[in-house]
This record gives C-alpha cells, structure tokens and sequence, in this order.
C-alpha cells in the first residue's frame, strides 16, 4: 500500500534510570483524497529504547516486519510489548485514514482519524461526508481507555466517534486552573475538579481509564449565532 504521511509524528521522552526512551507515533492518510477508500492506512508507534542514555545503543534501521500487530481488541500481549513497537489498521472498508500529528499525555496516545463513508446527507444527491474518531489509547500496550457508557462498552475502547459530521481536527490540549480538556472537532474531554468528584456514585461514567489520564469526563462545545 502507498500511504502517504502529511504531518510530523509526535515524539515523547519517557525517562528510565538509564536515561531515557523516546516514545514515537505518527498516522497516516491520503489528505488530497480524503473519500479513498483504497490504501490500508495505519497508526505506527516506536519505543526508541535508550535512545536519551548518555551512550545510546546502536541498532538496525527497523521496518514494518520488526513491529507487533495490535490486536482488534485489548492490549499486547507481555511476548509483544518486547517489540520495538506496534501497528495498528485502520478500517479500510470505510477509507478511515489519520488527521494531523497525534499527542502524548503521559502513557497516553491521543489522535484524530476521518472515516468518509457512513455519514448521509438528508439531500437526495449529496455525497457522503463521514465523520472522525477521537482515538486514546495506552502507548505502552495498545489498550484502549475509553470507557463510555453511553456505548454500553464491556471493556475499555480505543476510540469515539464524533456526533458531528464531516472532517475534524488535530487533538488538541489545554491545560488552565489545574484542569486539562482534550479538543477534536466539536469533541471536548475534560477532567473533573476535586469539587466536581465529591459524591459521584460508582456508576458514573469516566471517559477515560483513571489508570493513564486521571479522571475525566466529556463535555460538548458549540458555536452560538447571535
């Protein structure tokens, strides 16, 4: 497949006792052609393992042969995180393809994707515009961390889709007053204030897995014509 990579991959230090790691992600799509449905596009993470020690270690340029394939569910397995990375499909039947650079926040890996195919106009003779995916995930592991309840997941997902139709945008983050919020497209994911956890029942939902973001909570934004 001829995939076509339009933004710069997004690159983390993860310190170690020897120095330090470099975590590595980048996503792939046919920006130009963004209705394609013919390239099987991919999101590729690297673990450049001592890559930050004082003397890093020299290796092998590494290919997609050298790299674990995650699963469609669930995390790698303990054999598979030995890898010096994975790879990921994304659907191709739907012509799902990356957005812009992806972002770490600690064992994080947040992205965005467009999917051209599934969303149709109420006009008889408009094209199908699609829709985009809010992707988070576990770096290390493959794993997803969304848990949203209103899709009545058994186990955590890898991603959500976005309510509004059509191409999103890059993940962004903003961090003000000790609380962070994840922006994509019309998609925000916040985390809760100290205040805002004080008497919340076990069943409310957490957008994403405390283990890796902290507790968070989805929140909408709107423009509002006056």
């Amino acid at each position: 497949d001829n995939r076509r990579f339009y933004d710069s991959p997004a690159v983390a230090l993860l310190r170690t006792n020897a120095g330090g790691d470099l975590m590595i992600a980048l996503t792939s799509g046919y920006r130009e052609s963004p209705g394609s449905t013919t390239t099987q596009e991919k999101v590729i993470f690297f673990r450049d393992v001592g890559a930050w020690n004082i003397i890093p270690p020299v290796r092998p340029v590494l290919g997609m042969a050298d790299l674990a394939v995650l699963p469609a569910t669930g995390a790698l397995t303990e054999a598979a995180m030995l890898m010096p990375g994975w790879q990921m499909d994304l659907q191709r039947p739907l012509g799902e393809k990356g957005m812009g650079t992806p972002v770490f926040f600690n064992f994080a890996l947040l992205f965005s994707t467009y999917v051209p195919k599934g969303v149709i106009s109420d006009l008889a003779c408009a094209p199908d515009i699609g829709f985009s995916r809010l992707y988070a995930m576990n770096a290390l592991t493959g794993a997803g961390i969304v848990n949203d309840e209103l899709d009545n997941a058994s186990e955590n997902q890898r991603y959500i889709d976005e309510a509004m139709p059509g191409l999103g945008s890059t993940v962004q983050m903003l961090y003000m007053d000790g609380q962070l919020t994840v922006l994509a497209g019309t998609l925000a994911i916040a985390t809760k204030s100290d205040d805002d956890k004080k008497g919340l029942e076990d069943d409310d939902s957490d957008l994403l897995n405390a283990g890796v973001m902290g507790s968070v909570s989805r929140m909408r934004w709107y423009e509002v014509n006056e």
